[in-house]
């Protein structure tokens, strides 16, 4: 059951990178997070789960502040630092920092404002939650990982050629 709500929340997650407005990508990412966080316990990665309940509160403040044309830095701190409470809290060894340092990264790329920087940065997120899945012995969360990176890269190029997206 963890893996195919894994699979959805990349497949959605993936389609982020093709969109071109940050609300539009904001909007998805709840459901992906939503989705995540069942699929992190039902694989007993806590810490996964846990950092994914920051993220969620992310996103819904991310959400409502581009909805009102605000970006503090306030909300971005603020969030940083409840991932580290979160981490530091459930922290049992090394692996425990990949979700981690993959949130912050994640963080910072949805609350800036360039899509194309979301994308370059989703790349990274993607490489350091495969790393991850390893740990976990997931192996539909390396390969929809790949496919999410992969997106990634189309969102970069259909960014530089200028080419409509979603």
């Amino acid at each position: 059951m963890s893996q195919l709500l894994l699979i959805i929340a990349i497949v959605l997650y993936a389609i982020t990178f093709l969109l071109k407005t940050k609300r539009k990508i904001l909007l998805i990412s709840l459901f992906v997070i939503l989705l995540n966080i069942i699929s992190f316990i039902l694989l007993g990665a806590y810490t996964g789960a846990i950092i994914n309940l920051v993220a969620l509160t992310r996103s819904i403040w991310f959400f409502i502040e581009e909805a009102k044309g605000q970006q503090t830095r306030l909300s971005l701190v603020i969030i940083i630092f409840l991932m580290m409470i979160a981490t530091f809290y459930n922290y049992q060894n090394w692996i425990d920092l990949l979700p981690f340092i993959s949130s912050i990264i994640y963080t910072f790329a949805c609350w800036q404002k360039s899509v194309k920087l979301y994308n370059w940065l989703g790349i990274l997120v993607g490489l350091i939650d495969i790393l991850y899945d390893i740990q976990f012995n997931s192996i539909v969360g390396i390969i929809s990982r790949l496919f999410a990176i992969s997106c990634a890269v189309i969102g970069i190029i259909m960014t530089n050629t200028n080419k409509k997206s979603v």
